[in-house]
């Protein structure tokens, strides 16, 4: 009875998923290198993409995507955030 959303930016991993009829958000929100002013944009535009998308879990994976991923779910008022 769940309605599963997944966020990714690697092409080859939605159209995997798509195969197997999993959705997929491909945004860039996150990106490997570090660079403060773009991440920030980054982290808004995922908190609004949480807010607006009136999400219960946010599941996150990797380190910076982890840490970017579980701020923007707490600052949406995500109840559930699991790394």
């Amino acid at each position: 009875g769940w309605h599963v959303e997944v966020l990714a930016t690697d092409p080859e991993f939605c159209r995997r998923a798509a195969e197997v009829d999993v959705p997929t958000l491909q945004k860039e929100v996150i990106w490997r290198a570090i660079r403060p002013w773009r991440d920030l944009g980054g982290l808004l535009r995922l908190v609004i993409l949480l807010r607006r998308g009136g999400y219960t879990i946010v599941h996150t994976h990797t380190t910076k995507a982890g840490f970017v991923g579980r701020l923007a779910a707490y600052l949406a008022g995500v109840p559930i955030v699991v790394h």
